[in-house]
Parts: structure tokens; C-alpha cells; sequence
């Protein structure tokens, strides 16, 4: 496997702002390495790209990423990059973007001594229809610590910055035990890759895995219903899709589920609970699951079609 550290990395990517600075108790960053501070050079992605809050994003419209707050990765890190043009991408089928990985590469070099080249992955599309859109994540693995200038370019377009790379463990061993896990599920159970690390490893494509998700049933019915509105009778024919998810937490840690469940044009969501938010053709639900917890999800669908009025 290519990424054989990634896996234990306990770096958060929750939802709502992914948690790119922790409490490090090691030795902080040199004068002599000069690390990119985000503040220094504020950007905001533009439209339809959320400009998450917490979020220390960097870079230009053409390319852009997040960075931590202190300057320190690990010897192995999960990487997200972004660009304007990719907004207009939409998810179909089920399948992610396809974005032109082939224009896409991540180099690094060690500014404070002589060091091989990490290995980098081949990036991947990904999406996260409430505030990512369009993305590429890969990973990278450095073969020592010190002061390294990572550089990505996509076709013409450069994005070059400093990080101080320290040992996994120090500087993993201590994140926000108050922020959740968090998982990502779409509407056929399958796990997505901007799941937390904790879970997902190195994946950067949706997998299933019944223990964590799956689908306690699908049905489907169709009725009559009739309609007297100002004395005139109108019939309807209702078609219902209704779909039960089995959601298991698989750590020992608080997790939130974020199921994503596709809503064709003209259905109306009709679950109790009702969606922690709608965006465009996708309800999504949050579930809270302590460690080990099973929790349940009942999603209910309807639609109407005129038969005829008198």
C-alpha cells in the first residue's frame, strides 16, 4: 500500500470545518523555516464554493487548498485542491466529476538539508455537494522531517507553500477529543472519502462496508387520492419511496453521520425527522452516534401526479 501511514492519522476533516490546527506539544516551528501562514495571504473561494469558517484557506482561484494554522504536518498527510473552474461540476449517477487528473501534480523539496523526494499519490476526484463541490484529494508522504516547499500545479497554474514536517505521533496523539468523527454516507450506503481519515484510511473512492451502513429496506407503493377544492373533485395518483438506513459507529469515539439522499425533481421529503438541510436535489440528514451506537433512519418520499378534475 502505498500510504502506509495514513492510516492511523487522527487529523479531523469534519464537515462544517475541517480541523487543521492542533494542540502540539513539541518543539514549535524554527525562525529558519519559513512556514506559509494562511492569515498573511487571506483568501476566499469563490461561488459555488463555501468559504467554510475555520477554515485557513490558501492559494488563487485558479488553485487553492487549506493549510494548518501552525505550519506543522506530519510525515504523512491527506491533501484537498480545488479550483474555480470545477464548481460547475455536479455529481451524476452516483459518479464524481471528472476532473482532468492528468493536468494535476504535487511535487515537494526539502529546503534544510538533502532529503529523496516523498511519495505522492495520484489524485482523485471527489465532491461534497453543501460547501466542497468539485475537488481532488491525494496524500503524501514525506521520507524525513524538517522544512519542505510543497508545490501543485494543475495545467499552467502554480500553488507553492512551506510546512515544518514533524513524526506522526506527537503531533497526532493530541487533537480536539470535543469535535465528533465524521462519516459521510450517500443514498445507497456507501461510505464517502471526505469521511474522517479515522475511517476511511487511505480511500479516495466511495466503499461500502454493511457493519458501518446499510439499507434495512427499500419499498415502494402508489395509491388514489381524492381532492374537493371549491367543489370540484380532483383525483391524484401518489407515488411513495420510502428507504430505512442502519447507521453503526465503528470507534470509540462521538461520531455524526451525514447521510446525503438524492431527491428527484417534484418528490417532497416527508420523514420525521425532516432534513437538516435540503441542497438543491439532495436532503441531508445528521445523526449522532455515540461509540458502538446503532442508530436508524427512516427516509419517506412522495409524489403526486393529476389524473383528472371535474
Amino acid at each position: 500500500m502505498l500510504f502506509p501511514r495514513l492510516l492511523p492519522l487522527l487529523c479531523l476533516f469534519p464537515l462544517a470545518s475541517p480541523a487543521l490546527s492542533q494542540d502540539r506539544n513539541i518543539q514549535p516551528v524554527p525562525e529558519t523555516c519559513a512556514v506559509t501562514n494562511p492569515s498573511d495571504h487571506p483568501f476566499v473561494p469563490p461561488r459555488p464554493y463555501s468559504a467554510s469558517r475555520g477554515v485557513n484557506w490558501f492559494g488563487t482561484d485558479r488553485l487553492w487548498t487549506f493549510l494548518p494554522s501552525d505550519g506543522i504536518w506530519g510525515l504523512g498527510e491527506k491533501t484537498f485542491w480545488f479550483r474555480a473552474e470545477w464548481g460547475r461540476y455536479k455529481r451524476t449517477s452516483g459518479s464524481m466529476p471528472a476532473i482532468d487528473t492528468a493536468k494535476f501534480t504535487v511535487t515537494a523539496r526539502r529546503l534544510d538539508g538533502p532529503a529523496p523526494p516523498p511519495e505522492v499519490g495520484r489524485a482523485s476526484s471527489s465532491y461534497r455537494e453543501e460547501d466542497w463541490k468539485a475537488f481532488l484529494v491525494g496524500g503524501i508522504n514525506f521520507p524525513t522531517t524538517g522544512c519542505w516547499e510543497v508545490s501543485a500545479r494543475y495545467e499552467n497554474d502554480e500553488l507553492t507553500f512551506v510546512v515544518w514536517i514533524v513524526p506522526d505521533a506527537p503531533a497526532k496523539q493530541t487533537h480536539d477529543q470535543s469535535v465528533p468523527l465524521s462519516i459521510v454516507v450517500d443514498k445507497s450506503c456507501r461510505i464517502e472519502p471526505e469521511s474522517d481519515p479515522l475511517v476511511v484510511g487511505d480511500r479516495v473512492d466511495a466503499f461500502r462496508d454493511d457493519a458501518i451502513c446499510h439499507l434495512e429496506s427499500v419499498l415502494s407503493s402508489q395509491h388514489i387520492e381524492e381532492k374537493i377544492t371549491d367543489g370540484q373533485r380532483s383525483r391524484f395518483t401518489v407515488r411513495v419511496a420510502e428507504q430505512e438506513y442502519v447507521v453503526q459507529n465503528p470507534t470509540d469515539k462521538p461520531t455524526v453521520f451525514i447521510v446525503r439522499h438524492q431527491v428527484p425533481d417534484d418528490w417532497i421529503v416527508d420523514s420525521d425527522p425532516q432534513p437538516s438541510t435540503i441542497d438543491g436535489s439532495t436532503a441531508v440528514f445528521r445523526l449522532n452516534a455515540e461509540p458502538g451506537q446503532r442508530v436508524r433512519l427512516h427516509v419517506g418520499m412522495h409524489r403526486s401526479y393529476n389524473i383528472n378534475s371535474n
